[in-house]
């Protein structure tokens, strides 16, 4: 029973820190996007 407790918790834990890494990518598409759309404003004007 202990056994199938740890792993229930190291799979948790693995699945936080896949959700944390597709945050981070997130984060840097939209900060990409976002420069990007400032750019293009920039060269639009």
């Amino acid at each position: 029973m202990q056994g199938w407790i740890k792993s229930l918790k190291s799979n948790n834990k693995q699945l936080e820190n896949l959700k944390r890494e597709k945050d981070k990518k997130k984060e840097k598409e939209e900060s990409c996007k976002f420069l990007f759309n400032m750019i293009g404003r920039l060269f639009s004007k």
